[in-house]
């Protein structure tokens, strides 16, 4: 085994040192959506979701490099493992290949524009994190492969509750970082009822707005600094765990953010003063993803 991985780095060390003996860094390209994985489907009409219209062509076919949508249905889908029970449609895996030895960078918009670098975590056991908008710090969970030509990851997403839309950017970099490819942009979309979700202002956290605009087509490069905290406190990383409905632990969905204190992390997760939520869901805190949804 050993042989082999000492080949294979011999291999893809003669791939990156040019003629003149200096490595050569590829560059970064835009990625390639290769897959989309959901309960639903590729959107081709337009389609209305939270009161704003979509409309994707749907002539490039996969792999491509053009903004797609993607609408997930129905709403709630069948628990194969607890009969008359429901859960939300909320994952979607993507699988996006860039140049070898280059790395990606993993966005989301809120519906301010605000533009929010997610951070990457190795897959785990459970239910990966749900990205909500307007919450900076957030994880998503990414396999990442090399064949010393081609880079392929694996992005497993899950859209949260109150969301409607979520747009996603990807972006490829090259490993020594000044390199930059054109975004490669995705709309998750779910025809949610969101008559019990508490309307959640954005929070601090952005970097720039490069992709999306708040009319959902692509907006200006604009700086947004990171909010501080009151009395310049630093962000706390809080870990909820919910369940919905409250008396199904089966469904329990793990989210970690970064937030100035509990009632602003509890706003943002839908639990702000006067929602209606309470009555849907059971949210708690708890000290790690596994103490929530297990091995």
């Amino acid at each position: 085994m050993k042989t082999y991985s000492v080949v294979w780095r011999t291999l893809l060390l003669g791939t990156l040192v040019g003629c003149n003996g200096h490595i050569n860094i590829p560059k970064a390209e835009q990625p390639l959506l290769q897959s989309v994985t959901l309960r639903g489907a590729r959107v081709c009409n337009p389609v209305t979701i939270d009161g704003r219209q979509f409309l994707h062509e749907c002539q490039s076919a996969l792999p491509t490099l053009t903004r797609t949508g993607w609408l997930l249905t129905p709403v709630r889908v069948p628990v194969s493992t607890v009969p008359d029970r429901t859960r939300l449609n909320s994952g979607v895996v993507l699988r996006v290949t860039a140049p070898t030895q280059t790395n990606l960078e993993l966005a989301y918009y809120a519906r301010s524009g605000t533009r929010y670098v997610l951070r990457q975590v190795p897959p785990g056991p459970g239910t990966p994190a749900k990205i909500i908008q307007g919450a900076a710090g957030q994880t998503v969970e990414v396999a990442m492969s090399d064949n010393g030509t081609v880079r392929t990851w694996t992005i497993a997403v899950q859209m949260s509750s109150c969301s409607g839309w979520l747009p996603l950017e990807m972006v490829n970099t090259s490993s020594n970082g000044p390199s930059r490819g054109n975004p490669l942009l995705v709309d998750l979309l779910r025809p949610e009822d969101e008559r019990f979700c508490a309307e959640t202002p954005g929070t601090g956290g952005g970097t720039t707005t490069s992709g999306y605009g708040t009319d959902g087509g692509p907006g200006p490069s604009t700086p947004t600094p990171t909010s501080p905290c009151p009395n310049g406190q630093p962000r706390q990383f809080f870990q909820f765990c919910e369940t919905c409905p409250p008396n199904a632990p089966q469904l329990a969905h793990y989210t970690g953010l970064e937030a100035c204190s509990l009632s602003e992390a509890m706003t943002i997760m839908g639990y702000g003063q006067g929602s209606l939520r309470y009555t849907q869901c059971r949210i708690s805190q708890t000290s790690s993803r596994q103490a929530c949804v297990g091995p």
